[in-house]
């Protein structure tokens, strides 16, 4: 039976995998929109501090999730493309991820202050 650590590196590769096969979630080649691949894998490495809290292992925030959402917010300002690739991609690791608690998942943006032109949920609307 796989620790929890595991089960997300296992969610992580699949991922990483699937954006490998199909290229970006707007069903674009990755040679469409280059960046798409890059901008998920970002995505995977800053969003995974966030793990606990949002599956309800730790009560709060920690310094290093929040560090790792601002980071996106700022990587993302001004970009449409590259935010809908963000709020498709991180959707997808929620998805993939047992056990996260959409309440605590609704409120990650706000406890963060990381203001996301997207809602963070297991199925955002990405298109606004």
């Amino acid at each position: 039976m796989m620790n929890n650590k595991q089960t997300w590196n296992v969610a992580m590769a699949v991922v990483a995998l699937f954006l490998t096969a199909v290229g970006d979630w707007s069903g674009r080649s990755s040679g469409a929109h280059a960046s798409s691949l890059s901008d998920c894998r970002y995505v995977l490495d800053h969003s995974k501090a966030c793990k606990n809290y949002i599956t309800g292992k730790e009560d709060g925030v920690t310094d290093v999730c929040c560090h790792g959402l601002r980071k996106l917010v700022r990587k993302t300002a001004g970009n449409v493309e590259q935010q809908k690739d963000v709020c498709s991609c991180s959707a997808k690791i929620f998805e993939r991820l047992k056990g996260v608690q959409e309440d605590r998942l609704a409120l990650l943006s706000s406890n963060c202050r990381a203001r996301f032109p997207f809602t963070l949920a297991k199925s955002p609307d990405c298109d606004k």
